[in-house]
């Protein structure tokens, strides 16, 4: 694999991506949000309350576990933590089907270009991807769909980003959601454990353009690499877009 060039872009979307718009309201969970109302480049946008992503379900409230169950109606949840990582911090138990996708081998999430490239290239990173894809496809279309890891900035970045690809949203929006777990983690009370990731835009934009360069776009890696064809490609559209 070649490595491109770094390009950094900081996009413009303060008037489009906006955390009031995107949060999920949910007291004990961090960086809860979902992709709901996003338009892609047809003039369609994605469904509300059906694409949920978020950090660790552990900390969840009783009423937390309310409102997932019964007014987000998920019936999904997809963790992109190790095994170790789920065993220590495990998710509550709600009326969903969970998966365990593990994307890297460790628990760290450092935000930096080497690691976003290991999320697009490695081989387990690539079928985990492939599995959060295939159950995407398989879900109910009366249920939401969580997806999740410890902090929901860099593994569930990176799932986020190349759903809204893959959904047809501009790259400046997929940025700019992307961006939206800095303001989320600026909104939470600070405590003596959390520490506040930070994303940057140079990252992803790094990880992309490789992809880019690579296959030509993000979408022609996702097909190559991920697996995803052309025809579940316009059925993802046809079940997440309005």
């Amino acid at each position: 694999m070649r490595h491109s060039k770094l390009v950094t872009v900081e996009p413009d979307t303060g008037k489009r991506v906006l955390l009031s718009n995107q949060r999920v309201s949910l007291s004990g969970v961090m960086n809860a949000r979902e992709l709901g109302g996003y338009g892609n480049t047809d003039n369609k946008e994605i469904k509300k309350g059906r694409l949920i992503r978020s950090g660790s379900l552990h900390p969840a409230t009783s009423e937390d576990k309310r409102l997932l169950s019964e007014l987000y109606r998920v019936g999904t949840i997809i963790d992109f933590r190790t095994p170790r990582e789920a065993a220590e911090k495990p998710d509550p138990s709600l009326a969903a089907r969970y998966y365990n996708l593990p994307v890297l081998e460790g628990s760290e999430e450092m935000g930096t270009s080497g690691l976003y490239l290991k999320m697009l290239f490695d081989e387990g990173a690539r079928k985990a991807y492939k599995r959060f894809f295939e159950l995407l496809l398989a879900s109910d279309s009366k249920q939401a769909v969580l997806f999740h890891s410890e902090r929901g900035n860099d593994r569930t970045g990176i799932a986020a980003a190349l759903l809204l690809t893959v959904l047809g949203i501009p790259g400046d929006i997929v940025t700019g959601d992307y961006l939206l777990s800095n303001k989320a983690y600026e909104r939470a009370e600070p405590t003596d454990t959390m520490v506040s990731p930070t994303v940057y835009a140079h990252s992803l934009d790094y990880a992309f353009t490789t992809a880019k360069v690579e296959y030509g776009s993000v979408t022609g890696y996702i097909n190559k690499e991920i697996g995803l064809t052309g025809k579940e490609i316009g059925e993802l559209k046809r079940k997440y877009l309005v």
